[in-house]
């Protein structure tokens, strides 16, 4: 007894070999396109976060404000949840948005750090 089977994307009925699983190339297509999109929404989510973290932090770092209040990053849109790496400094852990970090200095107040990235020298005698 054979099943009728249908396309994963709009749902016709499927004709011709037994493992064919959409009805046309257009939408085999636009059935793997929408799975890649909902995966790079969250990732563009993410990202646009870390962006907003360092512009945030860049900003008080550039205006000589290294410390300051949590609470006073979180209103511009700071989220430390979303950062790029961890290190640990000393008895702090320093959570880094790429090249800004901050550690806390309390429960209320951070202090704001740039890593300063070494160009490696690569002149060969």
């Amino acid at each position: 007894m054979k099943m009728d089977r249908f396309c994963l994307d709009c749902g016709s009925k499927v004709t011709g070999r037994a493992d064919r699983k959409f009805c046309s190339d257009a939408c085999r297509i636009n059935y793997h396109n929408s799975l890649r999109k909902k995966d790079e929404f969250l990732v563009n989510l993410i990202n646009k976060q870390l962006k907003r973290n360092r512009t945030i932090l860049e900003k008080h770092y550039r205006a000589n404000r290294f410390y300051m209040p949590i609470h006073q990053l979180h209103l511009e849109g700071f989220r430390e949840k979303y950062h790029t790496h961890t290190t640990t400094n000393g008895m702090d852990t320093v959570h880094f948005f790429y090249e800004y970090g901050i550690t806390f200095e309390n429960a209320s107040m951070v202090h704001i750090w740039k890593e300063e990235f070494q160009k490696e020298n690569k002149q060969q005698a």
